[in-house]
C-alpha cells in the first residue's frame, strides 16, 4: 500500500478528476513525490493527460512507469497495460487487460466502470448492461460520492438507449440524477429516451426543467440539441426544429466573451445545422 500522506494527496485528486485535471494532477503528483513507489497516482496522471488530449505527455509518462514494471503487482502490470493499449488506439487489447484486471480484482468499482465502458466503444452495449449489473448488489452511496462517478450512470443509459430500452434508460438517468442534480447529461438521457418513446410534451417538460439550472457539467443547450438530434431520427421534424431553434436561441443569448469561443461557436453551427 501506498505511505498514508501520499494516499490521501491522493483522494484529493479523485475528488477534481473528471472536473478540474489540472488541480486534480497537481495532487496526483504530490502524491508521488510523497511515495515514488504509488503506480495509481501515476497512471492517474497519465490519464488525466490523455483525457485532455495531451497523448505524448499521457504516453512519455507511462513509458516511464512501464520500465519498472517487473516491481510491480500483476494488477498494475495489467492496468498499465490497459491504458498503453488505449493510448495506442487498440480498443479490442485495452478491453482484454481490462478483463484480466477485473479476474484480479473482482470488487473493483474503477475496473467495473471501464469495463463497461470499453464494451460500449466497441459497440457491445448488452456486456455493459451485464457487467453494471454488479451495482445491484451494492450500496451506491458508497461509490457514486465523488462527480467522475457520474460517468457510470452515463454510461450505463448510453447501452439502453442503444438497445432500445428506453424505460430502462430513463429509470438510470433519473437515478443519476439524484446523485448528481447539477450535472446536465442525465437531463439530455431522459430528453433523449422521451424523444424515442414520441413523448414531445414530456420532452419539453424537461427541457423547461434544467434552462436556468446551476450545472456543473454540460448546458442546457446541450440537453436541447440531444433532443433534437433523437426528435429528427425518430421522424418527428416539427418537433426536431422546435428544440433546434430554442438551442439557437440559447446559443444567441451567452455573454459575448463566451460567445466567442470555440466552444460556443462549434455549439452554434451545430444548432444551426440542425435547424436547416
Amino acid at each position: 500500500p501506498p505511505l498514508y500522506d501520499a494516499y490521501q494527496e491522493y483522494l484529493r485528486g479523485l475528488e477534481l478528476f473528471g472536473m478540474d485535471y489540472e488541480q486534480a494532477v497537481r495532487y496526483f503528483v504530490r502524491a508521488v513525490e510523497l511515495d515514488p513507489t504509488f503506480t495509481q497516482a501515476n497512471l492517474y496522471i497519465s490519464v488525466a493527460y490523455g483525457n485532455q488530449g495531451q497523448y505524448e505527455k499521457a504516453n512519455d509518462l507511462l513509458q516511464a512507469v512501464l520500465r519498472s514494471r517487473d516491481e510491480l503487482s500483476p494488477l498494475e502490470n495489467r492496468m498499465l497495460d490497459w491504458w498503453d493499449a488505449n493510448l495506442n488506439g487498440q480498443t479490442e487489447k485495452a478491453l482484454r487487460f481490462l478483463r484480466e484486471a477485473e479476474k484480479l480484482a473482482p470488487d473493483q468499482y474503477m475496473i467495473k466502470y471501464l469495463v463497461g465502458l470499453y464494451a460500449l466503444i466497441l459497440n457491445r452495449p448488452r456486456e455493459t448492461v451485464k457487467t453494471y449489473a454488479w451495482m445491484d448488489s451494492r450500496d451506491p452511496r458508497i461509490y457514486f460520492t465523488r462527480p467522475a462517478t457520474a460517468w457510470w450512470f452515463e454510461v450505463l443509459a448510453d447501452a439502453h438507449h442503444m438497445l432500445g430500452e428506453y424505460g430502462k434508460e430513463l429509470k438510470v438517468a433519473e437515478q443519476g440524477e439524484n446523485y448528481f442534480p447539477k450535472t446536465m447529461g442525465f437531463p439530455a438521457a431522459k430528453a433523449r429516451a422521451f424523444a424515442a418513446l414520441g413523448k414531445i410534451g414530456e420532452v419539453r417538460k424537461v427541457i423547461e426543467g434544467c434552462v436556468d439550472a446551476d450545472a456543473t457539467s454540460g448546458t442546457p443547450g446541450g440537453v436541447m440539441m440531444e433532443a433534437a438530434r433523437e426528435l429528427y431520427a425518430h421522424g418527428h421534424r416539427d418537433a426536431s426544429r422546435e428544440m433546434a431553434d430554442m438551442a439557437i436561441a440559447w446559443a444567441e443569448s451567452r455573454p459575448e466573451a463566451e460567445k466567442k469561443t470555440e466552444a460556443s461557436q462549434s455549439f452554434y453551427a451545430d444548432a444551426l445545422y440542425q435547424a436547416g
